[in-house]
């Protein structure tokens, strides 16, 4: 029995030491940016690293699933762009999820051109490689890979997993145009955009995106400019179009572009400048304000004649150390 309460003591006490002190799991956490240079940048992973705390820092699945989150901040459909906040991972997994949105997340593209007819100032090549680069709209997920060792069809390529495009378009005067007129007026098809690109269902396929309520499929900007046609000039391209990864070729990167930063956090100092901040002065509020490039901080008056300020907006801090690296500032409200 005494054996079985010391155990249940040591269980107990190691279980309250679990966790680091505050001071060092904020060193673990965050990065320090001072006016000299950013401090603690390095991650600590090493599992002995707080064995004299008696504290394994041993990477954990468990641990990483309970601490993980993802919080999605803004959704642009316009600009079709996301911003969201991956909480509870170090800058090593977060920089994996980012190469896995550039290089391994499967999206159609075209990959062969048959130029039947092209009379235009591009030379074949450079038509089909604009061609190529060309995002489509369409949910990869419905589609397959080509398999062209299983396939009974040649190069593998089925109507399971190959999309047929065309272009055929033709430039022409346009009868009722002036000659001063500019060339989009005076000419009929003189700009060939994404637009001009027509999908050719093949058999099945319809039946395939009704199955998964899939909208017709087309390309996802409308105004992308391919080529520009003079009377007498035509352009008829077939294209096919199959799933694949951005690792095997950028034309299929789901993404423009895929990056990430460290969230700054910005604190004053608040014990070593309250007696400070309670009588701070407006001029003094406002230079910090004006100071910051990024309009990071905000003032209020909190009480007549007493003013009181904010950092309301760290998301758009640059970083730059503008407001670290004034000494009046250092003098007023201490370091941040």
């Amino acid at each position: 029995t005494k054996k079985a309460i010391k155990n249940s003591k040591a269980q107990n006490m190691s279980q309250s030491t679990n966790k680091l002190p505050p001071h060092l799991q904020n060193i673990k956490d965050h990065v320090f940016i001072e006016a000299e240079a950013p401090r603690h940048v390095k991650n600590i992973n090493d599992v002995n690293a707080f064995s004299a705390l008696g504290i394994d820092n041993e990477w954990s699945i468990k641990k990483f699933l309970a601490d993980f989150q993802i919080e999605i901040q803004d959704i642009d459909e316009e600009e079709r762009s996301i911003e969201l906040d991956v909480i509870g991972i170090d800058p090593a997994i977060a920089n994996a999820l980012r190469r896995i949105l550039l290089a391994e997340v499967p999206t159609m593209a075209i990959e062969d051109c048959c130029v039947l007819q092209n009379n235009s100032v591009l030379q074949d090549e450079v038509l089909c490689h604009r061609l190529g680069l060309i995002p489509i709209a369409c949910d990869p997920r419905i589609f397959n890979f080509v398999d062209e060792a299983n396939s009974r069809y040649e190069y593998g390529q089925d109507p399971f997993n190959t999309l047929i495009f065309k272009l055929k378009i033709e430039c022409t005067r346009n009868p009722n145009a002036n000659e001063k007129d500019p060339p989009h007026k005076k000419y009929i098809n003189s700009i060939v955009k994404s637009s001009d690109i027509e999908w050719v269902p093949q058999p099945g396929q319809q039946q395939l995106l009704d199955r998964h309520k899939h909208p017709p499929i087309r390309m996802v900007h409308d105004d992308i400019i391919i080529a520009k046609l003079r009377p007498g000039q035509r352009i008829e391209v077939s294209m096919r179009a199959i799933k694949g990864i951005g690792r095997d070729h950028a034309k299929f990167s789901p993404v423009g572009t895929a990056a990430y930063r460290l969230l700054p956090k910005i604190e004053f100092h608040y014990d070593e400048t309250r007696s400070k901040l309670k009588h701070m002065k407006k001029r003094d509020a406002v230079y910090l304000q004006k100071l910051c490039p990024k309009n990071v901080f905000d003032i209020e008056e909190y009480k007549p004649g007493k003013w009181d300020i904010d950092a309301r907006r760290p998301r758009d801090c640059s970083l730059c150390r503008a407001c670290i690296m004034d000494e009046g500032i250092n003098k007023l409200y201490g370091t941040a």
